[in-house]
């Protein structure tokens, strides 16, 4: 699988370059465009290799046009280039960009922890979004990490037991009520949206836990063990449904979502998520296994398809907006492979 995927991922790169489709809104071409940067740093840090450095920093400058909710993740990818010296500018935007999230996050504390509200305030819900937690804690720790001298941990750690305590992710949990999902006809759909709300909180509690450091203990295990709690729920959830279901059901379902292209975004920040958090021994090392057969069986249906000439352009679609957490993962692979951690054989690479 390895080999192929590298091939497959060389070529893919070659001249690729994110640009706005007609349809894109701004917010999610540049959340696009920061992940892709991830991507292309952590594949250089698992590597060594300088083209994907090379790559990601003339996207990195675009952050100085960034209004200040946008710019959490490309700042985040600034910050963790372990350079000691960040130009003034770039610096500047930096303070910025935390000064609009640490006022901005206190403020919406009541909004998300009070569930009713949470779901009725459409309004308050568009101003700060589910999906702006995972850009937004990774940096404000990597930014205390490197800029303010962890003082912001305690509120970190608040703002992250909150999040998880409102039990979004978990409310909708289609394998905590798989029958139900099923009686009512939805199920496919119910569960693509699980896996990407679980997906989001997986990452965001594990890229929070990488960027925060063990000189402030109590903060730093807190979130880990948040991060530790998320990921071993969902897998038992899964696996508590499987007893709960006919295994016909089950594996048709789990067929269904393994042969759909749109899941690639979700799938691969999953795996993501649990590779690293293996990684990091936030999870114990069986879950590197997990999280790379998540991997592997999306991105050897998507490479079979596209060797048998089966791919559409939606297919491709998924892929390319994926592609910075797909590398993001697939370097967690090899960091893993070479820690001693995950063994990947090539022989793999047909069984799917």
């Amino acid at each position: 699988m390895k080999r192929e995927f590298e091939d497959y991922l060389i070529k893919f790169l070659e001249g690729f370059k994110v640009v706005r489709d007609e349809e894109s809104s701004l917010e999610n071409y540049i959340f696009k465009k920061s992940q892709f940067v991830r991507g292309l740093l952590d594949m250089y840090k698992a590597t060594g290799d300088a083209r994907y450095l090379n790559d990601a920093q003339p996207y990195m400058v675009d952050v100085l046009s960034y209004d200040a909710r946008h710019a959490a993740e490309m700042a985040k990818n600034i910050l963790t280039l372990n350079t000691d010296v960040i130009d003034g500018q770039l610096l500047e935007k930096i303070h910025e960009v935390s000064a609009f999230y640490k006022s901005h996050v206190r403020n919406q504390k009541s909004v998300f922890a009070k569930q009713d509200e949470f779901e009725t305030d459409k309004e308050e819900l568009n101003q700060f979004s589910f999906f702006d937690f995972s850009r937004v804690f990774p940096f404000l720790a990597a930014y205390e990490n490197k800029l303010n001298g962890h003082f912001g941990y305690e509120d970190i750690y608040k703002q992250l037991f909150t999040l998880r305590q409102f039990d979004y992710c978990q409310r909708l949990s289609v394998y905590a009520d798989v029958q139900t999902s099923i009686r009512l006809g939805d199920s496919h759909e119910t569960i693509k949206t699980t896996i990407a709300a679980q997906a989001l909180m997986i990452f965001t509690l594990v890229d929070t836990s990488e960027q925060m450091h063990e000189a402030i203990f109590e903060y730093y295990k807190g979130v880990r063990d948040l991060a530790k709690e998320a990921i071993v729920n969902y897998f038992e959830l899964k696996t508590n449904a499987k007893q709960r279901v006919s295994e016909g059901t089950m594996e048709e379902i789990e067929k269904n979502l393994l042969f759909d292209m749109s899941m690639i975004p979700s799938q691969s920040l999953l795996a993501y998520g649990v590779l690293k958090a293996a990684l990091l021994n936030i999870v114990s090392e069986k879950y590197a296994k997990i999280g790379f057969e998540i991997f592997e069986n999306d991105m050897m249906t998507y490479l079979n398809k596209e060797k048998n000439g089966m791919l559409k352009d939606i297919d491709k679609q998924q892929f390319e907006d994926a592609l910075g957490t797909i590398m993001s993962a697939y370097a967690m692979v090899l960091k893993l492979e070479k820690q001693g951690m995950l063994v990947v054989k090539e022989e793999m690479c047909d069984e799917v």
